[in-house]
């Protein structure tokens, strides 16, 4: 028994083989496919390189809030000190994830984590739809 996966993101699919020669359609879709790989190509490569520049922006936002002087003794930090550690860590790991991962890497990763829980990825679009809305209509 011969079971065929289904193509990873980004592969091109492969067509069955006519026994007949190829007509004028096929031709069509051949050359839709080729534009198609290299338009992919080209995205990948100018997002590898804006991927690159976010990623040291993320740093140098992370160690300017690191630098932050703290307002509370050390012994115990207050709510700002520990919101604001906490806002370096979730960009450190933005940082880390951005430099470790490539851009297909993580879009399998986004559609993964889509997969898992879509109802809240349509909940959180909605919220950011609602905020963009009133945002505009001020």
């Amino acid at each position: 028994m011969d079971t065929k996966l289904p193509p990873r993101f980004g592969a091109t699919p492969t067509l069955p083989t006519p026994a007949s020669p190829p007509g004028p359609g096929e031709h069509v879709k051949a050359q839709a496919r080729r534009i198609t790989d290299a338009v992919k190509e080209r995205a990948f490569a100018t997002t590898e390189d804006k991927k690159t520049a976010v990623s040291g922006h993320v740093g140098a936002l992370a160690e300017k809030l690191d630098g932050i002087e703290r307002s509370g003794d050390m012994m115990e930090p207050g709510l700002e000190d520990q919101l604001l550690d906490r806002g370096v860590r979730m960009l450190r790991g933005l940082q880390r994830t951005l430099d470790d991962n490539s851009t297909e890497e993580l879009i399998a990763k986004a559609e993964q984590r889509i997969a898992e829980r879509p109802g809240l990825v349509i909940a959180g679009c909605l919220a950011v739809g609602f905020l963009a809305a009133r945002l505009v209509r001020k």
